[in-house]
C-alpha cells in the first residue's frame, strides 16, 4: 500500500506527506497524486459578482470532491474577512451533473461583510465549480487551497 496524502505540522510549519508516485510541477505550483490534485489559488474581488476560482471536469458515470481551506482579509482599515473550510462532491449520472447531497463545512465571517466561498456543480459543462463571492464596493484578498479527488 502507497503512503498516504496528507498535511501536518512538524513543529517548524506545515509539511506535506507526498505518495510515492506523487509529482509536484512548480511552475503551475500544482501537486498532483494519483486521483488527488491540490490546488493554491490567490485572487482579488472588488464587488459581490461571484467569482469561479477553480474549475474540474466530472466525465460520465465519475463523481469529484473538492475541499477548500483559505481565507479572505479586506484591504480597508474594517475587520471585515473569512476563514473558510467548505466541501462537496459533484457527481454526473446519466448525463445529469448534480451536487451530492449538501454542502459541508462553513464560512465565518468577522466584520460586517459577507464574503463566501462555495462548491457547486454545472451541469451544462459537467463540471465541478469552486467560487467565491465578495462584497459591494469592497476589495479581499483571497487564499486557497483546493483539493480534489476524482472517484470512478
Amino acid at each position: 500500500m502507497a503512503d498516504p496524502l496528507g498535511f501536518f505540522f512538524n513543529g517548524k510549519g506545515m509539511q506535506l506527506n507526498l505518495p510515492t508516485g506523487g509529482e509536484l510541477d512548480l511552475n503551475s505550483k500544482v501537486l498532483q497524486t494519483g486521483n488527488f490534485k491540490i490546488t493554491p489559488v490567490t485572487v482579488t474581488t472588488t464587488d459581490n459578482t461571484v467569482t469561479t476560482v477553480l474549475t474540474v471536469s466530472c466525465p460520465a458515470s465519475r463523481t469529484v470532491a473538492a475541499w477548500v481551506f483559505g481565507a479572505a482579509n479586506a484591504e480597508d482599515t474594517s475587520d471585515d474577512g473569512l476563514v473558510a473550510f467548505v466541501y462537496n462532491a459533484v457527481k454526473n449520472a446519466a448525463g445529469t451533473t448534480a451536487v451530492v447531497g449538501a454542502s459541508g463545512g462553513s464560512n465565518v465571517e468577522s466584520g460586517a461583510g459577507s464574503p463566501a466561498v462555495t462548491v457547486v456543480a454545472d451541469n451544462s459543462a459537467d463540471t465541478l465549480l469552486v467560487r467565491v463571492l465578495g462584497e459591494t464596493s469592497k476589495t479581499y484578498n483571497w487564499n486557497l487551497i483546493i483539493v480534489t479527488c476524482e472517484i470512478a
